[in-house]
């Protein structure tokens, strides 16, 4: 059976965009500067956000490479490797490990 990927690439945009607008909400800065927007990953610390991973997820990969890339901080949580993670992700409602899952702990 052959997967497509579009669905879940367009889930990783619309969750980093939300994140992303969430925090412009709590700013609470109407039209912040260009500086303002280049300071933005500074505020973010690596307790802040939190990336459901699996090892063999692309997703997962680019995801955390725009963060890196981005400079904002992140702690990984990677399904395949910790059990823990695997059941957090699991109580979260996602059976997909194909796709990774963020949220502010």
């Amino acid at each position: 059976m052959s997967h497509s990927p579009g669905w879940e690439k367009w889930l990783v945009i619309a969750a980093l965009a939300f994140g992303g607008w969430q925090l412009m909400q709590r700013l609470r800065t109407p039209q912040p500067s260009a500086e303002e927007l280049a300071q933005l990953p500074s505020t973010v610390q690596p307790d802040d956000v939190l990336i459901y991973t699996t090892t063999d997820c692309q997703y997962c990969a680019q995801s955390k490479a725009w963060m890196k890339q981005h400079g904002f901080a992140f702690t990984e949580c990677d399904a395949q490797v910790r059990a823990d993670c695997a059941r957090d992700l699991q109580a979260l409602g996602s059976n997909d490990r194909r796709s990774p899952r963020q949220r502010r702990p």
